[in-house]
């Protein structure tokens, strides 16, 4: 590629710098170009990612957001993604990228998105306002000119009409209805130039659509009545349209035969290469295995159009209940014997079934309909098998009534109940007879107590939910009143807040039914987000119980679920596993005690009685047997894609993990749970894979944390000059930047001019950053026209001009002045932190001539105002030296001056010389010190509460230097104790003292173990069994000092949590957990097995000799600053220890 030298920058740029270059599709090297480049192999996917903020993404979302964005030639794609892995949330991420891209109609145009119902159409919404952003579309919680609250209502019409901007947000079949009578030149002309985003997009089927509620409004009965299908007029739609992006959404891309594959590529694989589902089975498969030689074949189809990530990791302990019957190989269910009187009608239902329905097997493809109480195959038996009349006369629809939004038991169905008694016991009895699955669901809620259970059906009627749920209120359960929204809070704000009271008193025997019969989309997104979901909520205190049936299948999250029943197998195992999803998410237990975190899945199957020679089977265990037999089959077409996904390489450490068995669903059903990525070089399975990482694009559209570094950078240096030129720039800051390319410094100077943003020049005035002519220059009028002479301006202020803040017009008066300024000043009560503002804006110029003249006037006894004196003389102490009598002052280290004689002048040389001599010498005698570390001070800082921000922390490593680590920058908060710890551990273990102090009190042996940290400590070591070893683990300082730099705020402490639930710890697990627990109160509810007399017997075996080792300072470090929390109580510790050891340097003095 061409480079070329600009005259005046000195510094080589090639051309690709300015240009995207990403390999395309078609070539060879296509897979091997994805990890090499630095925005992709950043977005590695990782386990046990933190949640993420609010407007920020998870490594696999930013990954996509990235190769999707307009930069990139890559258009099409299938994200095959887990069941909780946050595909709404990659969705909408990719969509706001697109949208702040502003690059052409690709961005500009609306974005189309499009969902199965209006619940996920709400959830898609929610999910942009509240996830994707960070407040672009929210409302303001009250009005900007009345100052009245917004009701919620108002609230949701704003939402809708500023997401009305940007996006087109419709169901499949609102949709359809838009565009299906217009022509393909029509459809072009309107919808080119898109994002067009399908979320679950294996929902657009094939069929000519079902009637449906929202058909009724939407579609009507003419669009039925003429078969117009979903599926064809978006098939239609995506290959009319040119210039767009499609993204398919799907963690279950097949459900009942691996053939419909071809559904979901032939949306977005061009007309000449389309998949004949009819022959795919006999193409592809050789019965009920696929082909190898056919594998290559397939995989043509699918080459970079798929991505893979697995469904996410949590830290929950999931437990499937049961055995595996002797049907499956696989599943487990728990098995259940029916009463006499439920086994002879479910027989009765079975053979009516036998004779009218469709063999069983597992080429059965078919989809539940929820309003009817199931499909009609076979649901005589599934209907029996959940529940049968008590009475030959009596039928199930006279079981119920309907109440409001509920329903609730007639008289017959409470009158059988109570036949023989309304306790408990005799109703469960009666209750059995007819229904052994909800005779067991009764009995748990009972045994179970403070748990929140998620009971699954996908039948509603009949013997379904809501017959369920009227029963659930004969035995004193009640149904969760449908409430309004709580007024007063922000369309956003994190719900479950102690500030915010729930609109409903306290029930744990209360209950959701979550069918399309009983809520509207905005009420079940009400009452399970707003109350069920809430922290308030967490042990059921409100609503304990959540029925659902498909409707909650796809798109809805139950939090701090404990126990999930599956009452009715689904035809294939993704319909199941969509509903046992619901309640395990990403974060989904957070808020429970970690040994709380723990899932037991009831896949509930009845077993009827059979005698010799009887026909009859359960019908439950026969379904479990046909949807896993189908799960096999799809899973080989799955291995296939995750091989092939463009995104293998990068994600593999999360998508094969070392606890996979072979032969589990997990591993696909099969023999090994590795595989390999197609196309890419090994070396890029792993993080730190040896080689340079691409940085062209990166450096062009994603070097957003070194374009503020950068920033920082230029803003220092024009507070020094008022001008330079580009290489002259660079080579000015380049130490600072850490030998960031010049490209980024070229998008921060642009950035930075584009934006208006506020440069402060070497007087402390506000200005603004132009350029010309490759020049980079100040200007105090952001209006005015860019010439380079306009700096003069700048350079030389006119005092007429308007200042800004109040601490400015200090720089347009006379020094002699200046004490009646601050006179009048200081009289406010925060006088120290306004003194500090006004000395910290102030130029170094402007700061020397302050302490010269104060500085004489306080050796003169002169001056009015003693305080003021003392003050900035303190202030700038670090910058006075005392040489051979006289005082020198670096405040300005480029214009150094001394004191002789009552009078400041210029340093001469043989000063200069002395000077650098003194800083030289204490710069040694710094790196000599026995505890092997030392402080570098400044006393610049803007705010008292920020004093910490001026403290580093500089190790002595003789392989290595460097600056030293600022004791602000969060994740070194810890870091910086136990690099004190390990700079005087040597000195410690010499002292020997036999007890520790704290402060100037001895404590004996007994106060230690009443000591907060070795409190947490044993209920940690007890609880996990690690006594032994805990001696050798407290020696090991420097694996201890590597891995707390990684958890060392209060937000990564929560990392911690997960080695709670961990089988098997680690080195480097225990050395995180020991210094973490000290300040983790949820660790410290956690229960041991051992008496407090066993305690101390392991204290005066293990951990006597520790303590022998530490001094009075190890204690003051390590012992007071853990039960800190703040970062400026834990730094001005350590900056208060490094004084008063004389283990400190001025900054100043480094200069």
């Amino acid at each position: 590629m061409e480079q070329f030298q600009s005259k005046t920058f000195g510094l080589q740029f090639r051309l690709e710098d300015f240009f995207p270059i990403y390999t395309m599709e078609d070539e060879k090297e296509f897979y091997n170009s994805i990890p090499i480049k630095k925005e992709f192999d950043d977005a590695r996917a990782v386990l046990n990612e933190p949640r993420p903020q609010r407007g920020e993404q998870l490594k696999h979302q930013a990954f996509m957001m990235r190769f999707l964005s307009p930069h990139t030639p890559y258009d099409k794609m299938i994200a095959f993604h887990g069941l909780g892995s946050g595909k709404t949330a990659l969705l909408t991420s990719v969509a706001e990228y697109a949208k702040s891209v502003k690059s052409g109609e690709l961005s500009n145009n609306k974005v189309i998105i499009l969902t199965r119902n209006p619940t996920l159409r709400k959830n898609m919404i929610n999910e942009i306002v509240c996830v994707a952003t960070a407040g672009k579309y929210e409302p303001p919680l009250r009005d900007p000119k009345t100052k009245d609250l917004l009701s919620k209502d108002t609230q949701r019409r704003r939402v809708e009409k500023a997401i009305g901007v940007e996006y087109e947000i419709m169901t499949f079949t609102m949709f359809v209805k838009e565009f299906y009578n217009k022509s393909n030149e029509q459809i072009r002309a309107e919808y080119s130039n898109r994002y067009i985003l399908i979320d679950e997009a294996h929902n657009i089927k094939l069929q000519p659509n079902k009637r449906s509620k929202e058909d009724d409004d939407i579609l009507g009965v003419q669009l039925r009545s003429r078969g117009i299908s979903n599926y064809k007029e978006i098939h239609r739609f995506l290959h009319c349209v040119v210039g767009c992006k499609v993204l398919l959404l799907t963690a279950t891309p097949m459900r009942d035969q691996p053939s419909e594959i071809c559904n979901l590529l032939n949306l977005i694989l061009p007309l000449d290469k389309q998949l004949d589902k009819k022959e795919f089975k006999n193409t592809f498969f050789d019965g009920n295995k696929f082909r190898d030689d056919m594998k290559d074949e397939f995989k043509s189809y699918i080459r970079n159009r798929i991505s893979y990530i697995r469904s996410s990791t949590t830290d929950i302990n999931i437990i499937n209940e049961g055995v595996v019957d002797e049907g499956s190989k696989y599943t487990k269910t728990v098995l259940l014997d029916m009463d006499d009187h439920q086994d002879k009608k479910y027989k009765e239902a079975y053979k009516k079934d036998l004779g009218s329905s469709e063999s069983l097997s597992s080429d059965i493809e078919v989809e539940d309909d929820e309003e009817e109480g199931g499909s009609g195959l076979w649901l005589n038996s599934r209907q029996a098998s959940m529940f049968v009349p008590f009475d030959n006369k009596v039928k199930l629809n006279e079981l119920i009534i309907k109440d409001k939004t509920n329903y609730k038991a007639s008289d017959k169905l409470i009158n059988y109940l109570k036949k023989n008694g309304d306790g408990f016991e005799p109703m469960l009895k009666q209750l059995k007879r007819c229904s052994i699955k909800y005779w067991l669901i009764v009995r748990d809620l009972y045994e179970y107590p403070r748990q929140k259970f998620f009971i699954y059906s996908s039948i509603v009627k009949g013997s379904g939910a809501l017959l369920l749920g009227a029963i659930l209120e004969v035995f004193g359960f009640e149904h969760a009143p449908n409430v309004k929204e709580v007024e007063g809070s922000t369309y956003c704000q994190t719900q479950g807040k102690d500030s915010l009271e729930l609109p409903i008193s306290k029930n744990e025997n209360r209950m959701l039914v979550l069918t399309g019969s009983t809520l509207s989309a905005s009420q079940l997104d009400n009452m399970v987000n707003n109350i069920f979901n809430n922290k308030k909520n967490v042990y059921g205190d409100y609503i304990r119980i959540i029925i659902g049936s498909h409707i909650i299948g796809e798109g809805v999250s139950f939090k701090h679920i404990r126990r999930i029943y599956v009452l009715t197998p689904g035809w294939n195992s993704a319909s199941t596993e969509q509903a046992i999803a619901r309640g395990i998410r990403y974060k989904s237990h957070e808020e429970l005690k970690p040994d709380e975190r723990k899932v037991s899945i009831l896949r509930v199957c009845v077993q009827p009685v059979i005698e010799i020679g009887e026909e009859y089977g359960s019908i439950d265990s026969q379904m479990y047997k046909i949807s896993e037999d189908k799960d096999i089959r799809i899973k080989q077409i799955e291995r296939l894609m995750k091989e092939s996904s463009v995104d293998c390489a990068l994600n593999r450490s999360r998508n094969i993990l070392p606890s996979d068995k072979p032969n589990t669903k997990e591993c696909d059903y099969m023999d090994t749970c590795e595989y390999k990525c197609d196309l890419v070089d090994e070396k890029f399975y792993y993080s730190n894979w040896v080689g340079d990482r691409i940085v062209d694009t990166y450096n062009l559209y994603y070097a957003e944390k070194e374009i503020n570094m950068v920033k920082l950078a230029v803003r220092k240096a024009f507070g020094y000059k008022f001008a330079f030129d580009f290489e002259e720039l660079y080579n000015y800051i380049k130490d600072d930047i850490r030998n960031i390319p010049a490209l980024v410094l070229a998008r921060s100077l642009d950035s930075m001019i584009v934006n208006n943003d506020t440069v402060y020049n070497k007087y402390g005035i506000v200005n603004y950053l132009r350029e010309d002519r490759n020049m980079f220059f100040l200007v105090d009028d952001p209006l005015e026209t860019p010439v380079f002479t306009s700096y003069y301006y700048s350079k030389e202020p006119s005092p007429e001009k308007s200042i800004g803040s109040y601490e400015t017009i200090l720089q347009y008066f006379q020094y002699d002045k200046i004490e009646d300024i601050i006179d009048i000043l200081i009289k406010n009560k925060d006088k120290e932190q306004i003194l500090h503002n006004i000395f910290n804006n102030l130029s170094v110029e402007i700061s020397q001539k302050f302490l010269e003249l104060f500085y004489i006037a306080k050796v003169k006894k002169s001056g009015k105002n003693k305080e003021l004196q003392d003050f900035i003389i303190s202030k700038f102490s670090m910058f006075l030296k005392d040489i051979n009598g006289n005082i020198i002052s670096n405040v300005n280290p480029n214009n150094i001056r001394v004191l002789e004689r009552g009078e400041w002048r210029d340093i001469n040389e043989e000063q200069i010389e002395k000077l650098k001599s003194m800083k030289s010498n204490k710069v040694n005698e710094l790196k000599n010190n026995p505890y092997r570390i030392y402080a570098v001070i400044s006393n610049n800082y803007k705010d008292k509460k920020d004093l910490h921000k001026n403290l580093k922390l500089v190790e002595i490593n003789e392989k290595k230097s460097y600056g030293g680590t600022s004791c602000s920058t969060t994740p070194y908060d810890i870091d910086t104790m136990v690099g004190v710890y390990y700079g005087i551990v040597k000195k410690v273990k010499e002292l020997k003292n036999n007890l520790p102090y704290i402060g100037d009190k001895k404590y004996t042996l007994k106060d230690i173990k009443k000591l907060k940290r070795f409190e947490a400590m044993k209920k940690y070591i007890f609880e996990n069994k690690y006594i032994n070893e805990l001696k050798s683990y407290i020696n090991e300082v420097d694996d201890l000092k590597e891995f707390m730099k990684k958890i060392s705020n209060d937000k990564e402490k929560k990392k911690v949590k997960k080695y709670i639930e961990k089988d098997n710890l680690d080195h480097d697990d225990i050395m995180t957990i020991l210094k973490t627990v000290t300040d983790k109160k949820e660790l410290v509810t956690l229960y041991t097995r051992y008496s407090e007399e066993e305690f101390i017997d392991y204290i005066e075996d293990k951990v006597e000799e520790e303590i022998d080792t530490l001094s009075e300072d190890v204690i003051n470090v390590l012992g007071n600053m853990l039960d800190k929390k703040t970062a400026p109580e834990i730094c001005g510790s350590l900056r208060d220890w490094f004084e008063k050891n004389n283990l400190f340097i001025n900054e100043a003095d480094l200069n």
